[in-house]
């Protein structure tokens, strides 16, 4: 996934998935957003800040969120734990992007660009009738802090500690999310390393491949013992990627 600033040549995708958005809310019975709250005057605003950033995958919109200081004096009625905090505003998977694990990567972009950025902590609200936002960012770690009463009912307002030294990693099967950070790699190797004649020893004929999403084929081809024959493999296995947490990146 690519992430950037938005421009105003984004604004009329932006709008028309916040409308689907809303609608795929209201038809799940979570009566959040409106016609009144967000609409496109607030991302043209955000965007004007500098404060907005769109994802993009595969040439797609896929999400969209706000970053900065600013928030509603309802927050300064918290007990918050940390004093350096940066806020997520106006987070916004969509529709077609949901259910893939698309929120989540993105939460940890936002977690490293803010540690990044000096922060020590990222607050958010979330609506205390959207179970999806809130099972979102309490697996990730995020703690109530307290509430608000809006006009759309009572919001949770959320807290996380932003610790750069927590760098945990994780396995995922090889797919073709990372090919392009593994195409990387593999310039990388051939740059650095180019007098090895074997700069790959272990990864399974990568040299050979023309692409990585060519070596990611081959690798799901011997996952399977009905196919790991046309792969050049006798018996099945599985190739893993190491990912760290925080920022959804392959380790290498």
């Amino acid at each position: 996934m690519h992430y950037r600033l938005a421009t105003m040549d984004d604004l009329t995708e932006i709008c028309n998935m916040i409308e689907a958005a809303k609608q795929l809310m209201s038809e799940q019975g979570i009566e959040q957003w409106d016609d009144i709250y967000p609409v496109c005057e607030d991302f043209e605003e955000d965007i004007n800040k500098k404060t907005m950033y769109v994802v993009i995958e595969d040439t797609q919109l896929a999400a969209i969120y706000v970053i900065s200081e600013e928030c509603d004096d309802e927050y300064f009625k918290c007990e918050w734990e940390n004093r350096k905090p940066c806020i997520i505003h106006r987070f916004c998977v969509s529709p077609a992007f949901q259910n893939n694990g698309v929120g989540a990567n993105v939460l940890n972009h936002i977690e490293t660009q803010l540690i990044e950025a000096g922060y020590d902590s990222v607050r958010l609200d979330v609506f205390t009738q959207n179970p999806y936002a809130l099972r979102l960012y309490e697996k990730n770690g995020y703690i109530r802090r307290g509430y608000a009463e809006w006009r759309k009912g009572r919001f949770l307002l959320m807290e996380k500690k932003l610790d750069k030294r927590a760098d945990s990693i994780f396995l995922t099967e090889a797919n073709e999310q990372f090919a392009d950070e593994l195409q990387k790699f593999k310039n990388e190797v051939l740059e650095a390393d180019k007098d090895n004649d074997d700069q790959f020893a272990g990864c399974m004929d990568l040299e050979n491949c023309d692409t990585a999403k060519e070596w990611i084929d081959i690798c799901n081809l011997r996952k399977s013992a009905e196919t790991c024959e046309e792969a050049g493999a006798e018996v099945p296995s599985t190739t893993y990627f190491a990912i760290r947490k925080r920022d959804n990146r392959l380790v290498y």
